[in-house]
């Protein structure tokens, strides 16, 4: 079913994070940071309906975009990991080893994030899952789209023959050309991203300055009852304003 499907998709984003899926541990994060954001909407609505509404929209959006963060965190790590790997990898190919070996001396050398995805992969062929199925599987767990490249490298050798070595070796160098041209790409538009986070946190700041300056100055708002609706329109204008230009300083490679 469709309920099934999106809870399926919430559980494999989540655990894509690497945290550990504690009902306890999910707790204490989420009520660690469920009381600053109730806190912060009773004080810019009171207590009401609005308040009520804001309040879970708002903590919805706040684990969303912790969760996000996480697992994009940990993702960038594994691809920053993954030419080292393949290198050890070939390596081991090349000193006579088969594929299962070289795959399971990743998991024993390397560090998590790569380590451990790799020793499931490890276990995964041992007990007789083809190597094609066991990195369609890690794919799956982890997210990186780097991992397709792996995965029909070697689902292309073992259909049609070759050296594996020499494949994983062009493979780790394609993956360290994409990464150059990633660190170029943030470097030319640290200028986009830097002013989207300045036009975000601007109008924050210019309220706490003209509140200190002059305390009485946004009475007439408050008074006239339309203050939280105002903040309301304005907070998601600049959700929206955000994401509009990170999706324009984000690209595609």
């Amino acid at each position: 079913s469709t309920r099934s499907r999106l809870t399926e998709k919430i559980n494999v984003f989540f655990a894509q994070t690497g945290l550990l899926n504690n009902d306890r541990r999910i707790f204490t994060y989420g009520f660690a940071i469920a009381v600053p954001v109730f806190l912060f909407c009773y004080f810019l609505f009171g207590f009401g309906p609005i308040f009520l509404f804001v309040s879970v929209l708002a903590l919805v959006g706040v684990l969303a975009v912790a969760v996000a963060y996480l697992r994009q965190k940990r993702i960038s790590r594994f691809v920053s990991q993954l030419p080292v790997a393949i290198d050890v990898m070939v390596r081991s190919l090349a000193a006579g080893h088969p594929v299962p070996t070289s795959i399971g001396l990743v998991a024993r050398e390397m560090p998590d994030p790569i380590g451990s995805e790799f020793g499931f992969m490890s276990d995964e062929m041992t007990y007789g899952t083809e190597v094609d199925g066991a990195v369609r599987n890690m794919v799956h767990r982890v997210g990186a789209e780097e991992l397709n490249l792996l995965a029909v490298s070697l689902s292309v050798q073992k259909g049609t023959g070759g050296n594996l070595g020499e494949i994983l070796s062009n493979l780790a160098a394609v993956l360290r050309s994409r990464s150059t041209l990633r660190q170029k790409i943030k470097a030319i538009s640290a200028e986009g991203r830097m002013t989207s986070w300045v036009m975000l946190i601007f109008p924050f700041g210019l309220y706490t300055l003209i509140s200190l300056i002059a305390p009485t100055y946004f009475d007439p708002l408050w008074e006239s009852g339309y203050g939280p609706h105002a903040i309301a329109v304005g907070m998601a204008m600049l959700f929206f304003g955000m994401l509009i230009l990170r999706r324009i300083v984000n690209f595609d490679y």
